[in-house]
C-alpha cells in the first residue's frame, strides 16, 4: 500500500513539474477527467462524466455548480461570485478562488471546467471528495531534483 501511494506521489509530482513548464495560454482540452498545473500556480480541473439520462438538466447542473463556487468564494474570498469575468467586472482587482471556466453537455456527457487561483484552492474546494489526491503543490525540476526526486525512467519527448 506504501509503495503504491508512493508511486501516485511521484506521478504526480512529475505530472505537476511537466504540466507546470508550458505557457498560460496553451489550451486544456482533455476527453477524460483530469487536472492541469499552469506555470503561475493556478490549476484547471476538467471533470468529465456521463450524462446521458433523460431526467438529466443542464441548467439544474450549472445552478447547483455556480451555488457551490459563490459559496466557496463567499467564505474563502468575501466575493460572490462564479465566474471570473463578473468578478473582474465589479472590480478589475478581484480574484476569484474558484471559478467556472466552462460548462458543456452533449454527447452524453458534461464537461465542467474550473480554476483554481492555487493548489491549496483546489484541495480545500474538493475536499473528502477529493480522496485520490491529497497533496498537490507546484515544483520546478531544478527543485525537486535539489531534493532528491529521482527522474529515472522519464521519456525526453522534446528529443524523441
Amino acid at each position: 500500500m506504501k509503495k503504491a501511494w508512493a508511486l501516485g506521489l511521484a506521478a504526480l509530482l512529475v505530472l505537476t513539474m511537466f504540466a507546470g513548464c508550458r505557457g498560460k495560454d496553451d489550451t486544456y482540452a482533455p476527453e477524460t477527467s483530469g487536472i492541469y498545473l499552469r506555470e503561475d500556480g493556478s490549476v484547471v480541473s476538467a471533470d468529465i462524466e456521463e450524462f446521458a439520462q433523460s431526467y438529466y438538466d443542464k441548467a439544474e447542473l450549472q445552478a447547483f455548480v455556480e451555488d457551490e463556487v459563490t459559496a466557496y468564494n463567499r467564505e474563502k474570498a468575501g466575493l460572490s461570485y462564479a465566474y471570473a469575468e463578473d468578478a473582474k467586472a465589479a472590480d478589475k482587482n478581484n480574484v476569484l478562488p474558484v471559478s467556472i471556466a466552462g460548462l458543456e453537455t452533449g454527447e452524453k456527457k458534461a464537461s465542467l471546467y474550473l480554476e483554481y487561483a492555487t493548489c491549496r484552492d483546489y484541495l480545500d474546494f474538493n475536499g473528502e471528495a477529493n480522496a485520490v489526491l491529497t497533496a498537490l503543490s507546484q515544483t520546478t525540476v531544478q527543485e525537486a531534483a535539489e531534493a532528491g526526486t529521482s527522474f529515472a525512467g522519464l521519456k525526453d519527448t522534446e528529443s524523441a
